[in-house]
Order: structure tokens, then C-alpha cells, then sequence
């Protein structure tokens, strides 16, 4: 989902958490895109979403750039 195009129109997630249920209810998994603030991604996993995504955690980044990013949060988490 635009997870912060549907946050501006439904305001208090109601209608976001109806579609995640009505999605894990088809036995499909949900990723919300276009999180952007802190509170979007709190707001996103207590409404049960199965994955995240947005600027939030990263810009878009090359392949190379990437790699690199993967590897600093690797090595940060050992």
C-alpha cells in the first residue's frame, strides 16, 4: 500500500488496517511502501503489516551503494 497517501485520506488507519486484514484473511502477505516518518512505520506494524519499506529506512540506491549498506548494517548488528 502508499502507506502515507492512505494515511492522509483515512486519517486514522482504520481503512488501512480493514484492507491488511482483508488481505491476511486471502492468506497474502502485506508490504507498505512510501513510509517515510517514524510514526508511519509504528503506526504500520501495529497495524499488522508483513513488511516495510520507504524513505524511512533508505533512499533508492544503486546496486553498489547497496551492497554497502547491507554490509555496515551486517557488520553494525554483530
Amino acid at each position: 500500500c502508499l502507506f502515507s497517501q492512505l494515511m492522509d485520506k483515512a486519517g486514522d488507519g482504520r481503512m488501512i488496517g480493514n484492507l491488511i486484514s482483508l488481505f491476511h484473511d486471502s492468506g497474502l502477505q502485506v508490504v507498505c511502501e512510501g513510509i517515510e516518518t517514524k510514526k508511519q512505520a509504528e503506526v504500520a506494524r501495529e497495524l499488522g503489516t508483513d513488511k516495510i519499506q520507504g524513505f524511512f529506512y533508505a533512499k533508492p540506491m544503486r546496486v553498489d551503494a547497496f551492497r554497502r549498506f547491507i554490509l555496515e548494517r551486517h557488520n553494525a548488528a554483530s
